[in-house]
Order: C-alpha cells, then structure tokens, then sequence
C-alpha cells in the first residue's frame, strides 16, 4: 500500500503539528482498494461490491475499545460523479478521463499477463 503523502501547500497547519503527531499520523492512516482480498475486505468486514472502493482507515492503537481503526470508504465512481455534478471545467474533466483511461490500460495488461502466468503456473503443475 502506498503511504499518504504530505501536501506541500498546507504546511501551514504542519508548522502548528508537532513532530509527535505526524509521526503518529503518518503510522497510522492509510489508504487501500480492499477488492485486493476477495473474499472479505481485508479488516473482518464482507467483500466490497464496488471494485473501485477505496477504504481509508485510521489506527487507533491496540487499546481502542470495540477495535484498532476507524473506516471511511468512498468509490472512485462517487468521486467522478462529484466532479461531473459541480460542473468542473471541461478540461479538467478531460485530464481526468486522459487519466483513469492510462490507469486501465495499466490494469488490464497487468491482467492479461496474470492470467497468462497463472495458466503457466497450471501447466507446470499439471
């Protein structure tokens, strides 16, 4: 999982954060697409319908009553249809769709040579 990243431009706040806090916030928030695990999703919760869930999570500690983390979820399809109804400029939607449309791409090779590698895994064993 990739770890959340500091945005430069609210280093404002950061100077009123002491070290002690980001430290504890860098540790423990975290983001993750929890289709990854298929039959639950990943934290003791049922399967996601949405493969374009994106869970982010907050870790408590391990003395947190009724559990460690705290979970929010949003679909990338919920983001999009926000961006669309707020009438973001056309250009901007544009890049985005540039975007996503790079990212399927990504995916679906990745895909395609998984499925190529597991069939060569079955062959081998076969």
């Amino acid at each position: 999982m990739p770890e959340l990243q500091h945005v430069p431009h609210s280093g404002k706040i950061a100077e009123w954060v002491s070290d002690d806090v980001r430290a504890a916030i860098n540790a423990g928030v975290w983001a993750d697409l929890p289709v990854m695990w298929e039959e639950s999703d990943g934290t003791g919760g049922p399967p996601v319908d949405d493969p374009c869930t994106i869970y982010f999570g907050l870790w408590l500690g391990e003395y947190a009553e009724g559990g460690n983390q705290v979970l929010y979820q949003v679909t990338i399809g919920e983001l999009i249809d926000e961006l669309i109804e707020d009438k973001v400029d056309g250009n901007i939607l544009q890049r985005v769709a540039d975007k996503l449309r790079v990212l399927a791409n990504k995916l679906e090779k990745a895909a395609l040579q998984n499925k190529s590698n597991n069939k060569n895994d079955i062959q081998e064993r076969g």
